[in-house]
């Protein structure tokens, strides 16, 4: 796993030394999205390269990008659609994320207009927050977090000494 994450790391340094491209709301790009962590979509060969939908356009560098999957598949946190004739692809729409159009590598199409507002409102959807009953926070119950910060340091430092040792 070491080894995917130092190509990586060496990858996204040529990376930053590109120059940016022209893109538009709509559009379809390979990105090198790079060898992420845990559940985090991560992307595939040598340029760990993945399609990634331009939902909003931020600046001419950045936007809110939501990765593809060639997979099709079913849910709440999923939109498919067709770009191409012969292209079925999946909106992971609970991977959404700000991306630099530096790691465009090659334009690969656009949604259309009509799929771009169903996939909209669906996020929408699922962006919803629902309000507590009892007038505090989102609702959501997930499990706490240690108030003690020293587990998470102590990670991070045992991680420092294998790399060091």
């Amino acid at each position: 796993m070491k080894q995917k994450f130092d190509k990586w790391n060496n990858l996204k340094q040529k990376i930053e030394l590109k120059e940016p491209v022209q893109f538009r709301q709509g559009q379809i790009y390979f990105m090198s999205v790079g060898q992420n962590i845990g559940y985090e979509v991560y992307g595939k060969k040598e340029l760990y390269l993945r399609p990634v939908l331009v939902y909003r356009k931020l600046s001419t560098r950045t936007f809110i990008g939501i990765p593809l999957s060639s997979k099709e598949k079913e849910g709440s946190y999923f939109f498919t659609f067709r770009y191409t004739q012969k292209t079925l692809s999946t909106a992971l729409l609970n991977q959404i994320k700000t991306f630099d159009i530096k790691r465009a590598e090659y334009y690969d199409g656009y949604i259309n207009v009509s799929d771009l507002g169903k996939l909209k409102d669906k996020l929408i959807k699922l962006l919803d927050i629902t309000p507590n009953p009892k007038g505090k926070g989102s609702g959501h119950s997930s499990k706490k977090l240690p108030k003690d910060k020293s587990s998470i340091s102590q990670n991070v430092t045992n991680v420092k000494d294998q790399n060091n040792g």
